[in-house]
């Protein structure tokens, strides 16, 4: 593939994931400079984790921050869904798209921390 069209399509699929295409287009440049092969086994990876049933040997309480998915009712049942056997599980659909780190870190700090601290998120 030309690398003007990897280019492009790979700034939108990172325009799926944040809302600010400055970003965007910076988090796109990272990993156009990245191999090209272990980059496509890593969105193979990202796509389809399946831990089968490890999560049911997991005693101890996760927090789990998922991304907008349509709305927020459809995006924590696909993930309470996916993460079903975790017995100690909180679902945080995130405000923004899907790389929070980069869209909201404030509100992710928080989040984290009150997990930490009290086993629960905001």
């Amino acid at each position: 593939m030309p690398e003007a069209i990897f280019e492009a399509n790979l700034n939108k699929v990172v325009l799926s994931y944040v809302s600010d295409p400055k970003q965007a287009k910076l988090i796109s440049k990272w990993i156009a400079q990245s191999d090209h092969k272990t980059l496509g086994y890593i969105f193979s990876e990202m796509k389809n984790i399946n831990p089968g049933n490890n999560f049911a040997k997991i005693d101890i309480p996760v927090l789990i921050l998922g991304g907008l998915n349509g709305s927020k009712v459809v995006s924590w049942k696909i993930l309470d869904a996916r993460y079903r056997l975790l017995p100690k599980k909180t679902i945080i659909i995130v405000p923004t798209k899907k790389i929070i780190l980069y869209e909201d870190p404030v509100w992710l700090r928080e989040q984290v921390k009150n997990f930490l601290v009290n086993g629960i998120a905001n």
